[in-house]
């Protein structure tokens, strides 16, 4: 069960800046419906140490210079020994 208590206050005022009338309205409101069930997901950090594009291997499928990716997927397979870039 939910209670609420809402208190709206309006404040009129003329040009002059005088607060010509000020109205407060209190309402109490009981709400019964049941409260959403919301399912987790946990989350599993990444435990390989490089970004999640790097778990799948990379081919070349033309004979042309190897892209920037590429070369930094082999670099990290070789545990970035070497600047390969």
């Amino acid at each position: 069960m939910i209670k609420r208590k809402v208190v709206e206050t309006v404040e009129e005022y003329d040009t002059s800046n005088n607060l010509i009338r000020k109205t407060i309205t209190e309402t109490n409101e009981d709400d019964d419906s049941p409260s959403p069930q919301y399912v987790t997901v946990p989350y599993l950090p990444n435990q390989t140490g490089h970004p999640w594009w790097l778990n799948y291997p990379l081919e070349v499928t033309c004979k042309s210079e190897k892209s920037e990716t590429q070369k930094f997927y082999e670099a990290s397979q070789n545990g970035f020994n070497s600047n390969p870039l």
